[in-house]
């Protein structure tokens, strides 16, 4: 009983906080959908507002409404967009910015355009669900050698996850973690798609590396 008070006090007047892991995520399938890898010599630029993303999360319900969960989302984005387009270029390079003299045949941009995270508890606190609610989209820009924008898209994703509350409505970082990393695998599948199928994006390295070869 002792320590059931304690933590009555802890989650009611002093709000505790868990932390959302959130893994990088790529789906198997990603590399399924392609025939072969897209040649050339690739830049990847994750824009610091996606790669540096985080947030934290309040429940939007009455149970569980003192808690915070911490969402420190950035870098396993980042990795997973990286993974992403290593696995649909021959060569791909990670980079955090991108010089006027580069040397890529193009460069493939990736910034935020949308995230949303809700989480909320039903039915009590120790025998309830956590509910969590994640909508991410990410815009996808191809520039060529000359850093014109040949090719544009978004690709984005929104999952529901469910979770048991815990007794200290730590399932809600739980539920969180699960729909970022579906989120994830959903969109590695359309962002490797809809490069390997763009012919903007062909046509932009053949003409690079035509270029280089003069």
């Amino acid at each position: 009983m002792r320590k059931l008070a304690i933590l009555l006090i802890c989650l009611a007047f002093l709000g505790c906080s868990h932390e959302v892991t959130v893994k990088p995520t790529v789906s198997p399938v990603a590399y399924q959908l392609i025939d072969h890898k897209v040649d050339g010599n690739i830049a990847i630029f994750v824009h610091p507002d996606l790669a540096d993303l985080n947030q934290v999360v309040k429940p939007r319900s009455r149970n569980c409404s003192t808690v915070k969960f911490p969402v420190e989302a950035g870098q396993s984005i980042k990795a997973s967009l990286i993974k992403t387009a290593q696995g649909v270029f021959k060569n791909c390079t990670a980079v955090n910015s991108v010089p006027q003299d580069h040397g890529y045949d193009g460069i493939l941009a990736a910034e935020l355009l949308d995230f949303d995270v809700d989480v909320k508890f039903n039915d009590g606190l120790w025998s309830g669900t956590a509910e969590s609610w994640v909508e991410m989209n990410i815009k996808l820009t191809f520039y060529d050698a000359n850093l014109n924008p040949v090719w544009r898209s978004v690709v984005g994703y929104t999952k529901k996850e469910f979770s048991k509350a815990g007794g200290t409505c730590s399932g809600g970082a739980i539920a969180i973690s699960s729909g970022m990393e579906q989120c994830l695998k959903n969109i590695s599948i359309q962002m490797a798609e809809k490069i390997a199928e763009s012919r903007k994006i062909e046509t932009a390295i053949a003409h690079s590396r035509a270029v280089s070869k003069k």
